[in-house]
């Protein structure tokens, strides 16, 4: 019986073999169009505008220029004191001891502060005190310059007494000895800048205090805002004035603060709809610079519950970007320098373009939308 030839059988390896290479190249396929990414960031061009405007502002809003408000007077007190006042050379009035001669043959008397000119300067010199002169006789005693400066340091000179009779010049005068010292000194001396910036300092404390004060006292809806709180300085008293000699410095200061209290928010909007009116092309409204915004008082009557201010604010502005621009599949395939060339056309309203493909050996734009991101900043 002839049962006929039987051919070699196929070996089940190889077909395991390449049913693994096809899923593996299908797995492949799978991770490349899956995790395959490019991300394009657009850093848009700034352009800043600015608009200034006045609000109104009182116990109700009462128009579309006007806002709500709590108004708040108040008037603190307080006190600082320094010791680090600077020492410096300031004038001084100087001083020193004559020899009084009477060369009469009779006694003189003369009175306190009576008035000697030197023969070599214009300063008059003042004696301290009485002098009773008695015949052919001399004294010594102090005199002191009747205005501050170096120029009364004077040498070993003459004086004449100024009130007597000039007959008697030679008969009755005075002699210093020893040059005059004292027409400048070295002290704390009080100065402008530190009695200002005390004055300042004690200011500053109070605003602070005040603040924080309110702060613990406002409502939800009010934004505190120090631009709209005005201060005032009701009295100042301080212990030594400028250019005098002190240790310490003390003063005592009253401050009126007077303001209004309101929703920063409805200001914002206003800000806002204002500069929203001032664009002009294809541009649109980024957002509002809070950094600068600005109030300025023109008027404020708490009394009255009135208020008006000068709003100064500005804002950025953003290019609207043409559709193609954002269009994902204008740009598939491309590569990093091919993107870069693309964008130039639109380099008036884009400053950069940040591309990034991942994972790392991806080179160009993935088909497919899902795959790129594209986005402005």
């Amino acid at each position: 019986m002839n049962l006929g030839k039987i051919g070699p059988s196929r070996s089940p390896y190889k077909i395991i073999f390449v049913f693994g290479i096809i899923s593996f190249l299908v797995l492949v396929f799978v991770f490349y169009t899956s995790f395959s990414k490019a991300k394009i960031t657009l850093e848009l061009r700034k352009e800043k505008i600015d608009t200034t405007f006045e609000i109104a502002v009182g116990k109700e809003k009462i128009n579309a220029t006007s806002v709500s408000g709590r108004f708040v007077e108040k008037e603190i007190a307080g006190s600082e004191e320094i010791t680090d006042i600077k020492e410096k050379k300031v004038d001084d009035f100087a001083s020193g001891k004559v020899t009084v001669y009477n060369k009469q043959d009779k006694a003189l008397t003369l009175v306190a502060s009576s008035q000697l000119k030197p023969d070599n300067s214009e300063i008059i010199f003042k004696t301290t005190g009485p002098l009773i002169l008695k015949p052919k006789d001399k004294v010594e005693m102090k005199v002191i310059a009747s205005q501050k400066g170096i120029a009364g340091n004077l040498k070993p000179t003459k004086f004449t007494f100024v009130k007597l009779w000039s007959g008697w010049k030679d008969l009755v005068y005075a002699e210093n000895k020893e040059e005059f010292t004292g027409g400048e000194k070295t002290g704390k001396i009080v100065s402008d800048d530190d009695i200002n910036n005390l004055r300042n300092k004690i200011v500053d404390d109070l605003f602070s205090k005040f603040l924080t004060d309110i702060k613990n006292e406002q409502k939800d809806n009010e934004e505190l805002w120090d631009q709209l709180f005005k201060k005032e300085i009701s009295s100042f008293k301080t212990s030594a004035n400028a250019n005098e000699e002190a240790d310490k410095l003390k003063a005592d200061l009253k401050l009126k603060i007077a303001g209004v209290l309101l929703n920063k928010e409805m200001l914002e909007n206003l800000a806002i709809a204002k500069l929203k009116g001032q664009i002009i092309g294809e541009k649109e409204f980024a957002e509002l610079d809070e950094n600068n915004l600005k109030a300025e008082i023109i008027e404020l009557n708490p009394q009255k519950n009135q208020a008006i201010f000068k709003i100064s604010c500005s804002a950025f502005l953003k290019p609207v970007l043409p559709k193609e621009a954002l269009d994902k599949e204008k740009i598939t395939g491309f590569n990093y320098d091919e993107i870069k060339t693309y964008y130039k056309k639109y380099q008036e309203d884009i400053e950069n373009v940040d591309i990034y493909f991942s994972p790392i050996w991806q080179k160009t734009v993935p088909g497919g939308s899902g795959n790129v991101e594209i986005i402005t900043k």
